[in-house]
């Protein structure tokens, strides 16, 4: 497998895991949020996640803005909504893992550097890096749903929100 394809099939099998997550609990559990302990719910992370994707996917060939998500605020309340969006974001993901499109193809990127100013430069990165942001990204988002999830009394995958390198590491370390 071309690790064009083998890099874009990850970042779809950690979004399945988002829709597998998505098919197990209610609206409810989805919006949830305990403002002592966290304000954003799984919704708002979960919007997150796929906003970055979106950004990701509309700038393929030329531009990734970050900065310009749309921000669709319908999934973050609706488990419904999430699970179609991200069956298209998967969809749109498949279309790149052919051969004719390569990852190691140059863009531009912005993303907020923090330096509060509306006028943030651009990078230039290729769809490769991008890509691989994009398992950190989710990764991370992942990690955070999870603690949200325990916190409400329900069991989550033991791989769900644990980088690709901690669950190599640790399957070496099983294995010894």
């Amino acid at each position: 497998m071309s690790r064009s394809k083998s890099l874009v099939l990850i970042n779809i099998r950690f979004l399945n895991q988002g829709l597998e997550l998505l098919k197990k609990i209610s609206d409810e559990q989805y919006v949830f949020s305990d403002p002592k302990l966290f304000d954003s719910g799984i919704g708002k992370h979960i919007r997150h996640i796929l906003d970055h994707y979106q950004s990701l996917i509309n700038g393929w060939n030329n531009k990734i803005d970050y900065d310009a998500r749309v921000r669709n605020t319908d999934v973050e309340t609706s488990t419904e909504k999430a699970i179609e969006k991200i069956n298209l974001i998967i969809n749109s993901l498949k279309r790149y893992s052919n051969a004719k499109y390569s990852i190691d193809q140059e863009v531009l990127i912005r993303s907020n550097d923090a330096s509060n100013t509306s006028d943030t430069p651009w990078s230039t990165s290729s769809i490769k890096r991008e890509l691989q942001f994009m398992v950190s990204h989710t990764v991370h988002h992942y990690a955070l749903i999870a603690l949200i999830l325990r916190f409400q009394g329900i069991k989550v995958a033991p791989d769900f929100g644990v980088a690709p390198s901690t669950l190599q590491y640790e399957s070496k370390e099983l294995m010894q």
